[in-house]
């Protein structure tokens, strides 16, 4: 198992020209959206939505969320962000890391909600 603030919460930023496969796209667009490990991803995000919803404080969810992050992690993905004006991505912080897959399961919450009108 890898651990999570060892592996995300770098201080130094390595620069990534060509993400891969397993890799997560932090970042919004048609092709981040079709992106191999972004597929994966959304199909965790499903398999857990379920026990995320049941969670009955934040302390739960927040679990939820190490568990998809490390997830993506021990499957050898890494969470990349594109810096602002470059045309490089960088390893994102465990922070948007949580964040993403937070925002994944609140969009899909969102998205079963709005099917029963």
């Amino acid at each position: 198992m890898i651990n999570l603030k060892r592996s995300i919460d770098k201080t130094e930023e390595r620069i990534i020209l060509f993400p891969q496969p397993n890799d997560v796209l932090c970042q919004t667009g048609k092709s981040t959206f079709e992106h191999e490990g972004n597929r994966y991803f959304r199909a965790i995000i499903e398999d857990k939505k379920a026990s995320y919803q049941a969670a009955p404080d934040r302390r739960q969810k927040s679990l939820i969320l190490e568990e998809v992050v490390q997830h993506i992690l021990n499957r050898g993905g890494r969470f990349l962000k594109r810096k602002t004006n470059k045309d490089h991505w960088v390893v994102a912080s465990l922070r948007d890391a949580k964040d993403k897959s937070s925002y994944a399961f609140r969009r899909w919450t969102l998205d079963d909600e709005n099917e029963k009108f």
